[in-house]
């Protein structure tokens, strides 16, 4: 069976990348397809196999400028073919590289995860101009795969609402490498500090954060990609933002944590598995795909941003972190190892 991959874009590493580089490494000789490919720009294997992207690339600068371009999308997905002799295209779409064309007799499976430009807070007036296009264009090229995989049910939901009957849409849960965070445990971590993933968060409520742990006795260390934090990186210093760091660097950072809190209502919560991965409590907010993923000793879930209810998680973790049971805390994580999404896969291509 010859096998194509498509995906929104090769600007920037994401979930979609990480199910990318899965599928192609079981499928070695499988070609790429996107939108809007940069060179050099996600290194590893991805970069080592053949890309064929729109016209979008040459005109495109980064992941940001790319949503900026979306209403260029749809006429430019339209002229990016993917020839006949594939057999079956895997699809990773955030809601656009199901507007690649293909044949009529080649099947189609896309993994749909949630549209990553609705993360975006700041948009241009074009982009809110054009966005219900672009959604409807979604919507409608969505009904080209033969089956389609979701992240959660709340997705699943939004998805079968959208495409015809005949359609299966299943929930296939994402995956990370649970390998690379084991439990560490170490006599030498005072468990002072929280981690706060940056994403999902403006300035005012990273400074509220970042205040309310003080009031505590314990420091906020921001992690996680946090260049729209840069005004507070000033005011409280560089020490205070963890980064975007590898594995090796992150997964001692998160197990050296008292516990680990995230304000973010949409996407993979990879971060939040990662910190249940090492044995360290989690806050979380309270929303529908947050109670599908996560259950258990050390999750909290945080109904609103009020401060009181912000300090009243921190105290309880605070209080509680050291009874917890980290193997128990640790098995959450296990449905969604890759070994457990690449053996969902292979069945499927196999029924293919």
């Amino acid at each position: 069976m010859k096998i194509a991959i498509s995906c929104d874009h090769v600007i920037e590493r994401n979930q979609a990348l990480a199910i990318v580089e899965m599928v192609g490494s079981i499928y070695e000789d499988a070609e790429i397809f996107t939108i809007v490919h940069k060179p050099g720009s996600v290194l590893g294997p991805i970069e080592q196999r053949k890309i064929r992207s729109t016209y979008l690339s040459h005109k495109v600068t980064d992941k940001d400028h790319f949503y900026r371009c979306g209403f260029l999308v749809p006429s430019a997905a339209k002229n990016l073919h993917i020839p006949c002799n594939f057999d079956l295209v895997v699809n990773i779409s955030s809601g656009l590289s199901q507007g690649i064309q293909t044949c009529e007799g080649t099947k189609v499976l896309t993994y749909f995860l949630p549209f990553e430009s609705d993360e975006r807070k700041k948009k241009k007036w074009w982009e809110r101009l054009f966005s219900t296009y672009l959604k409807e264009w979604s919507r409608k090229t969505l009904n080209k795969s033969d089956l389609i995989w979701v992240p959660d049910n709340s997705t699943k939901e939004w998805v079968e609402e959208v495409v015809s009957e005949s359609i299966e849409v299943k929930v296939v849960y994402p995956f990370f490498n649970i390998e690379d965070f084991p439990l560490i445990p170490s006599s030498h971590w005072k468990h002072d500090f929280f981690a706060v993933e940056a994403q999902g968060m403006d300035c005012k409520l990273a400074e509220e954060v970042f205040d309310l742990a003080a009031d505590l006795g314990v420091k906020a260390v921001f992690v996680g990609e946090d260049e729209h934090l840069s005004p507070l990186k000033k005011l409280k210093g560089e020490k205070s933002f963890f980064g975007s760091r590898c594995t090796g660097e992150l997964a001692p950072f998160l197990a050296a944590s008292r516990g680990f809190i995230s304000f973010k209502e949409k996407g993979f919560p990879d971060l939040a598995l990662k910190a249940l991965s090492v044995g360290r409590p989690i806050i979380v907010r309270d929303t529908m795909v947050h109670k599908e993923y996560f259950e258990g000793q050390g999750v909290s879930f945080l109904p609103h941003l009020a401060k009181d209810k912000i300090r009243e998680a921190f105290t309880n973790v605070g209080k509680t972190h050291k009874d917890l049971d980290a193997k128990k805390v640790r098995a959450q994580v296990m449905k969604f190892s890759p070994q457990k999404f690449k053996g969902q896969l292979l069945r499927t291509i196999k029924e293919f």
